[in-house]
């Protein structure tokens, strides 16, 4: 089964659902809102003026490695993102799917799962 980073805002309250889903699917995944390390992101973590960052700013603070979703998809892992309506998130287009539903993630998954198992070396 996959490693999975279920990218999401704070303030999406289904978060704990699709982590929940995935898990009991067998899927290994990071929760950044209960991390096991508590190795939790916040924005206040890179810096103290991030309500109202400017342009260098931002794009300086999305290459900090506490940024876990910018630096997994940097680092050539896939990158998801579980989005139900919400305010518009410029950021989501750089990952590899963004998913309304519950099943269109199972069904990424699944494709990705036997796309490995299948891959030649």
């Amino acid at each position: 089964m996959a490693k999975v980073y279920v990218a999401s805002s704070w303030s999406n309250e289904y978060q704990p659902r699709i982590v929940a889903f995935l898990r009991e699917r067998g899927h290994e995944v990071y929760d950044f809102r209960n991390p096991k390390r508590k190795t939790d992101f916040r924005w206040s973590q890179i810096s103290g003026n991030w309500e109202k960052m400017e342009t260098d700013e931002y794009l300086d603070a999305l290459e900090h490695p506490l940024a876990e979703a910018g630096w997994m998809k940097g680092a050539g892992k896939k990158v998801i993102v579980y989005r139900r309506p919400q305010r518009p998130e410029l950021m989501y287009n750089l990952f590899d799917g963004i998913f309304p539903t519950v099943a269109d993630v199972a069904r990424f998954l699944k494709e990705f799962d036997e796309m490995n198992n299948h891959a030649v070396v």
